[in-house]
């Protein structure tokens, strides 16, 4: 296998349930010419580095885990808080960050989507090394991406991208 090429994950409601279709470029012959095709969700994992699910929070306000916000190797990463009401969800320190996952190197990024299923606005706070852009708030059942990108061995920025619905 050669990798993958998406434009994009589906539109869908999570979690996913593995057999949404995307359109990939996968290449499984490995022959020299893209070959399109669709794929489902479940298998993403194949294609280590795509796509990771982290661990979901209670809803509680509380200092997530570095388990919480990264997936060894992951490009887009999913969280998930739910069952609170207006939690703040405290980022680990960037130390622990890096700690965690040794392959976040200075100059590695990704996409972090926080899903709020609360029943109120749910606030993302900085903790030690981390600088901050856009909005960090997400009002009940949305979604905001953010580029999480490490600028140091002790600093990394989160930037607000986007936001979208979840149901």
């Amino acid at each position: 296998m050669s990798g993958i090429l998406t434009n994009g994950l589906p539109t869908a409601t999570l979690p996913l349930t593995g057999i949404e279709q995307i359109a990939a470029d996968t290449q499984l012959t490995g022959g020299t010419y893209p070959e399109s095709e669709f794929i489902t969700t479940a298998q993403l994992a194949n294609f280590p580095g795509f796509a990771a699910v982290a661990t979901p929070d209670s809803g509680a306000t509380q200092t997530l885990t570095a388990a919480m916000i990264a997936a060894a190797n992951a490009r887009f990463v999913s969280h998930v808080s739910t069952g609170g009401s207006t939690p703040t969800l405290t980022l680990p320190t960037v130390a622990a960050l890096l700690a965690a996952f040794p392959g976040l190197q200075v100059g590695s990024s990704y996409v972090l989507r926080v899903i709020n299923s609360n029943s109120g606005t749910a606030t993302v706070a900085t903790n030690t090394g981390w600088t901050t852009s856009g909005t960090l708030t997400l009002a009940t059942n949305t979604t905001r991406d953010f580029v999480v990108a490490v600028t140091s061995l002790t600093a990394a920025t989160i930037t607000s991208i986007g936001t979208g619905t979840y149901s």
